[in-house]
């Protein structure tokens, strides 16, 4: 053997192989939920995710993608950002598959006339199985209590005063 090289026994390597452990996620790749990303806010202000993978379940989100980015759901029936999408920057390419972006799920509020709105010169490529569910204001009244009194909860409210 040559100086510097080690090699690792076969046995060993073939050990690991079967422990059934899950191969390393692409550099880049950001799994969400995960203890350093349990939502996909906390991902997108990571730089170094340049793909977010949503795993299967909701999402109740208001989202701005302002970067590069890949936003990949474990299926359309599976993985669901419920609330506005943004994408948004002069040179912001995003790709999305595989998942639902859902403005009728309950719960969601804002008051929005496209669910998902480009701009700035921002592109947009849709992968496959993309669904986007939208019930568009239209001028009507906007949907600013559809979480937060009546139900309680907090998806809709923010905890930092401007």
């Amino acid at each position: 053997m040559g100086r510097g090289r080690h090699r690792v026994p076969f046995w060993i390597a073939l050990a690991a192989l079967c422990a059934g452990a899950p191969p390393p996620a692409p550099a880049g790749t950001c799994d969400v939920p995960a203890a350093s990303h349990p939502t996909v806010g906390a991902a997108l202000r990571d730089a170094s995710c340049t793909t977010i993978q949503l795993g299967a379940g909701s999402f109740p989100e208001n989202v701005t993608v302002e970067r590069d980015l890949v936003l990949q759901g474990a299926g359309a029936g599976t993985s669901f950002l419920e609330g506005y999408l943004l994408v948004t920057g002069a040179t912001a390419e995003v790709t999305f598959a595989a998942l639902t972006i859902d403005g009728t799920a309950p719960g969601v509020a804002g008051c929005w006339r496209e669910l998902l709105s480009v701009s700035g010169g921002a592109e947009v490529a849709p992968g496959p199985d993309v669904v986007v569910l939208q019930t568009s204001t239209g001028g009507a009244a906007c949907r600013l209590f559809a979480d937060g009194f009546e139900s309680g909860g907090v998806l809709a409210w923010s905890g930092h005063v401007p």
